[in-house]
């Protein structure tokens, strides 16, 4: 986790003041998603972070492709040089040496002598042109063999890109589906609890009538007790037995329905309770529910985006790599070019050169070929830390689905 944060860091630490204005868009974009991101699962940083990598090293092939071509230029026009100044020396030789016949033998043995140097020399350096041709057509199929290998690459890259896209498209299919099916879920559940707030409010309405019922009673109660107590006082004899016996079954009956009117309205205030409960159930699922809902808008919103800045970055991609590859075709052209003339040469400064030059390609290439590898390997880092990132979306899919169905 600490490679995938620091290493985009090194990368925009290390790059130019004078870069493109592609280079600095994805920078502002990338600086942008890294301080929205708030876990594993930030969708946009990941794919922002990866495009960015490809970019950079189409960038650093675009390059190298330049600086080949440059050199390839260099090399045709010092042989075209070179040609042409060795055309004005022979020029020169022949219009200062007269083709004369010699008038002595010694003459003769001199002119013999110096034909039969040249002729030395003229072979040396024949047998010197086709080592250095022969050289110069291993160090061509080298050339080739790290054309195909960066074809290969770039085909290979261009799969790896098609099958991210692919899997951001089913990724963002599915979370379309679960954000409808959570949509109605919400709505089902808004509905329900809708109906039980009026639910609760017509119980609430009943509860309050019947304890002013139950008030109204109890006050009933009392006011008829103070009444018998005085008629108790005021009658005597059969009367009071009769009154007493009377008043002793109503203060039975009177004290049954106290009883039950406590009972009622202690369950009453359970009920009150329960139903307080429930509200408050309802009332924290209903926040859950906006909040998740939030939530959902926002990883959606998160995943257009992200799934809008790799096809932009796919259309980028498609037009460099058409680039490269007409560059590519133009170096093959004028490496033909160039192995043409070597073969109509046969000069030994033109060789040395040509040999230096390779000299120097060869090592390039070998450079060249070193930097390819370790950025083929940081792609791969990048590609796994990818992969790994899509199943713990899937993840939290799922959990997203179990919530609703727990609500």
């Amino acid at each position: 986790e600490r490679l995938a944060v620091f290493f985009p860091i090194i990368i925009f630490s290390s790059l130019s003041r004078d870069e493109g204005p592609k280079i600095k868009e994805l920078k502002t974009l990338y600086q942008s998603s890294k301080k929205e991101k708030t876990n594993k699962n930030n969708l946009k940083y990941l794919v922002i972070k990866t495009c960015i990598g490809l970019f950079l090293s189409i960038s650093r092939y675009k390059t190298r492709l330049e600086e080949m071509n440059k050199e390839y230029s260099d090399q045709i026009s010092t042989l075209r040089e070179n040609i042409e100044h060795i055309r004005d020396q022979y020029k020169q030789e022949k219009i200062s040496k007269q083709l004369t016949l010699p008038n002595t033998e010694t003459e003769w043995n001199e002119r013999e002598t110096e034909l039969i140097e040249k002729e030395r020399k003229i072979q040396e350096q024949t047998e010197s042109l086709k080592s250095k041709t022969l050289q110069l057509e291993d160090k061509r199929k080298e050339f080739d063999q790290e054309k195909e290998d960066f074809e290969l690459k770039k085909f290979r890259d261009q799969n790896t890109i098609n099958v991210e896209m692919k899997r951001l498209k089913r990724a963002h299919n599915l979370m379309t589906i679960e954000q409808e099916a959570w949509d109605e879920e919400v709505d089902k559940e808004k509905e329900q609890m809708k109906k039980m707030k009026q639910q609760l409010e017509k119980i609430r309405d009943n509860l309050l009538g019947e304890q002013e019922i139950f008030g109204a009673e109890k006050l009933k109660l009392a006011t008829e007790k103070s009444k018998i107590d005085v008629l108790l006082k005021m009658n005597s004899g059969v009367d009071l037995i009769q009154s007493k016996a009377e008043a002793e079954s109503m203060m039975q009956v009177a004290k049954a329905t106290i009883a039950s009117v406590k009972e009622t309205k202690e369950k009453l205030q359970d009920e009150k309770a329960r139903l307080m409960d429930l509200e408050q159930e309802v009332t924290l699922r209903e926040r859950m529910a906006e909040k998740m809902i939030k939530m959902s808008e926002q990883k959606q919103n998160e995943g257009f985006n992200a799934l809008e800045e790799a096809k932009r970055l796919e259309t980028s991609f498609k037009h460099k790599s058409d680039a490269i590859q007409q560059q590519l075709a133009e170096l093959s052209i004028r490496e033909h070019k160039l192995t043409k003339v070597s073969d109509q040469t046969s000069f030994k400064h033109k060789s040395d050169a040509i040999q230096q030059q390779l000299s120097i390609r060869e090592h390039k290439l070998t450079k060249e070929k070193f930097e390819i590898q370790r950025e083929k390997e940081l792609i791969e880092r990048r590609k796994e830390k990818l992969f790994a990132f899509l199943p713990d979306m899937e993840q939290t899919s799922y959990q997203t689905v179990s919530i609703s169905n727990w609500i």
